[in-house]
């Protein structure tokens, strides 16, 4: 891969990490922290990939651990809030930004699962692969994520 063959793939997928980082560390300065570690370290291996879709999973694999990574390394928890972030992401897409701050308040292995499943468009088996799990784990938490924002939404529809 050359030089200008990395730069255009992290011009297309620098958003895409950047977003799996926020939804595990909740954090600007950090998520940009993760994202600049992965793309060092795709630079660093770019003559070990070479197919797209092998490049895309790698990045969101390596996205997911350097995050864990700085969670884990972090002891502080200052965070911005939720609506801030979603604002910034989805700043024309009133619903998908609503969706996701809900998205965000769950539990991180709800968020990741569904996260990667509807925004990233993976399926169980990819995102098994992508977070060290089995393909029905991958399922069991989607469809828990899917009961815990089903129900937050329709709380929110009552208040």
């Amino acid at each position: 891969m050359t030089d200008a063959q990395f730069e255009e793939y992290a011009r297309r997928y620098s958003d895409m990490i950047f977003r799996v980082a926020v939804n595990i560390l909740h954090q600007k300065e950090d998520s940009e922290d993760a994202l600049q570690n992965t793309l060092i370290r795709f630079y660093q291996n770019k003559h070990k990939l070479s197919e797209e879709e092998h490049i895309k999973a790698w990045l969101i694999r390596v996205a997911c651990n350097e995050s864990k990574r700085i969670l884990h390394k972090n002891a502080r928890r200052d965070t911005v809030s939720l609506g801030d972030w979603a604002l910034t992401l989805f700043s024309s897409d009133i619903e998908n930004r609503e969706l996701f701050i809900e998205l965000m308040r769950l539990d991180e292995k709800y968020s990741t699962a569904l996260y990667l499943h509807y925004f990233e468009g993976y399926k169980a088996e990819e995102i098994a692969r992508l977070t060290s799990s089995t393909p029905a784990t991958v399922r069991t938490r989607l469809s828990r994520g899917r009961e815990l924002l089903k129900n937050v939404l329709s709380e929110d529809d009552y208040e």
